[in-house]
């Protein structure tokens, strides 16, 4: 939602009376995990989401000053493609925040109003890598805001300067009471990158467990050759046990929106 602080106020946005938190939502696929997380936002001031990968980094997490191209009013060529005058591009650097650092900004802007940061597949890049220094913050009070504070570099100082965050480029840095941190994690897949002790104590889980729908009662498929339709419920639970038989292993279980119905 594009909201201002002080529309907040006059809103009709709930403020949910339980403090920030750090929660991870984990099982297998197609159990529900992200549908859990859009329910808990629903009425959220804001929502950011981001993806973590192999290649997803601490710069692209918390912010880095980064090569960006403006132009020049005054002076102008003729772009590639020979069609038109342009202002002449002129290459700079400037800082460009990650996620983090715009929920945060965002936290503040909403003036108590929950936020959250979404993070989807939290374990297919290196957390301690992409969170860096600021898996400090993860530690929260009671009130929801970190219990410590970090001292951040100067360009990253400056630009929460520039967003009203930081009055002073020398302040410390928290996460806000109203800023929640969600996160999903696939148990699924084994060859993807480790969570460390000191990571994960400061999160919150919860199961996700490989359960039927109500909304998925009487979906069927076809079973092909003439025979008749499977329950597709019937038919999740009987592949479970299989798998289940087969690799000793709950992780490697679907849950009943691995695949998504069509026309019923």
């Amino acid at each position: 939602p594009a909201q201002t602080a002080g529309q907040v106020a006059s809103s009709a946005v709930s403020v949910p009376t339980k403090p920030g938190e750090n929660l991870i939502f984990f099982g297998p696929p197609g159990t529900g995990k992200s549908f859990r997380i859009k329910e808990e936002t629903a009425e959220f001031f804001d929502v950011l989401m981001t993806a973590f990968h192999p290649e997803y980094g601490y710069s692209d997490f918390v912010g880095a000053y980064k090569p960006v191209c403006g132009a020049d009013a005054t002076s102008t060529i003729r772009d590639f493609s020979g069609a038109r005058d342009i202002d002449r591009p002129i290459v700079y650097y400037a800082f460009e925040p990650g996620v983090l650092t715009r929920a945060i900004v965002r936290a503040h802007e909403a003036a108590g109003a929950p936020v959250a940061l979404v993070i989807d597949e939290l374990n297919r890049g290196d957390c301690a890598a992409i969170f860096g220094d600021t898996m400090q913050l993860l530690d929260r009070t009671e009130n929801g805001r970190s219990e410590y504070g970090l001292d951040v570099t100067a360009s990253l100082g400056a630009f929460l300067v520039d967003t009203g965050v930081f009055e002073t480029i020398g302040e410390k840095l928290f996460l806000p009471a109203n800023l929640h941190i969600f996160a999903t994690i696939n148990t699924s897949d084994q060859a993807l990158y480790p969570i460390d002790s000191a990571f994960k104590r400061r999160w919150n889980w919860e199961a996700i467990p490989v359960t039927g729908s109500a909304d998925l009662e009487g979906v069927t498929m076809a079973a092909g050759g003439g025979a008749p339709e499977l329950d597709w419920l019937d038919f999740v639970e009987r592949l479970n046990d299989t798998i289940l038989r087969h690799t000793e292993n709950e992780d490697k279980r679907i849950g009943p929106w691995f695949i998504k119905a069509v026309d019923g």
